[in-house]
């Protein structure tokens, strides 16, 4: 740990004025380096598989979005899921869940508003499950 503290604060000597690694992590002369790139943390293997995910959720939602649209016996089969479901409003959430569909898709590939339009997209999955 305390090699990986000197390779973040290669301009201090700190290895001089201290006694042991508390001294060098509250150090005051520490804290005046500005904080290291965030560019790191978005290389990584798990961000990369995440990214992968994303993109998948955001096609699948953009597919299912436009079939729903353009295709009328998806329109009226979406519908009739949406009856058996109990929902009000059938007829008009047949037509602003797929536009809902496409928005969320178009921002999960964007990178925008990633967190909330996952968890509309559960909403919307668990109640299309259901």
């Amino acid at each position: 740990m305390f090699l990986k503290l000197l390779r973040f604060y290669p301009n201090t000597n700190l290895l001089e004025s201290t006694k042991n690694i508390w001294d060098v992590v509250f150090h005051r002369r520490a804290l005046s380096v500005p904080p290291m790139s965030l560019d790191v943390f978005r290389k990584t293997p798990e961000s990369i598989g995440l990214a992968i995910l994303r993109l998948t959720v955001a096609i699948i939602l953009i597919t299912a979005g436009i079939a729903k649209l353009v295709i009328p016996e998806l329109i009226m089969a979406f519908e009739g899921q949406l009856k058996a479901a109990g929902l009000f409003f059938t007829d008009h959430l047949a037509l602003v869940v797929p536009i809902v569909e496409l928005i969320l898709g178009y921002f999960l590939i964007i990178g925008k508003f990633t967190r909330i339009s996952a968890g509309v997209s559960i909403l919307l999955m668990s109640i299309a499950v259901y």
